[in-house]
């Protein structure tokens, strides 16, 4: 989506392969004082994306620039349009906590009444071994409501279960582009592990 115009700030586009920061900035340097200019470059090949962004110290050039019409650079008739500012993506706050140390004997609605204190819970998952079909050890529980995470979180000293057992609580990290569905027998998302011999920190994927 298209974002606030840039009020100082020219897009550049259809431009000339040979075209270099230096002849872009000299062709706009005669409407006036160039602030800064920037050709856009394919990071593997260093070649031109044939593109680029010229900024000026005086918004009005950028009016005068447009109303000229058309444009040549280096035998090469150019697309010159306002630039628009982009907007900043904020990456969505997860709704669904890491919980380690779960005794297999705990059941759901032993979880959801520990974990309620903190919001409303959409579900709550056990992953279990493929193979023996027994549970891994820890579980994950989704809130409908993304604040809950940083509740649950920052809670210290939890224990569950009959014989209070501790318990380990942290946000869960999505695998990212694997885009598997996690169930019963699986999580898309990963789990922090540490070797109880080694004293440093690995992420695992469970499959």
């Amino acid at each position: 989506m298209a974002g606030e115009l840039e009020q100082k700030k020219l897009f550049i586009g259809a431009l000339s392969p040979e075209t270099t920061e230096e002849s872009l900035q000299s062709y706009f340097a005669k409407y006036g004082s160039v602030e800064h200019c920037n050709l856009k470059m394919d990071k593997f090949t260093r070649r031109s994306k044939c593109y680029g962004f010229v900024t000026f110290t005086d918004d009005q050039v950028v009016d005068q620039v447009l109303n000229e019409g058309d444009h040549s650079i280096d035998g090469k008739t150019v697309d010159a349009k306002r630039a628009t500012k982009q907007k900043s993506y904020d990456p969505p706050k997860p709704k669904k906590v890491f919980v380690g140390g779960v005794p297999n004997d705990i059941s759901e609605e032993e979880m959801k009444a520990h974990f309620q204190q903190f919001g409303e819970i959409q579900e709550v998952v056990f992953p279990v071994d493929p193979e023996s079909r027994k549970r891994r050890g820890f579980a994950f529980v989704e809130f409908v409501g993304d604040d809950a995470v940083d509740m649950a979180c920052g809670k210290s000293n939890q224990t569950i279960g009959s014989q209070n057992t501790a318990i380990e609580v942290k946000p869960a990290t999505p695998r990212g582009d694997r885009g598997e569905r996690g169930g019963r027998g699986g999580s898309k998302y990963q789990t922090p592990y540490v070797h109880p011999l080694i004293s440093f920190c690995y992420i695992i994927q469970v499959n």
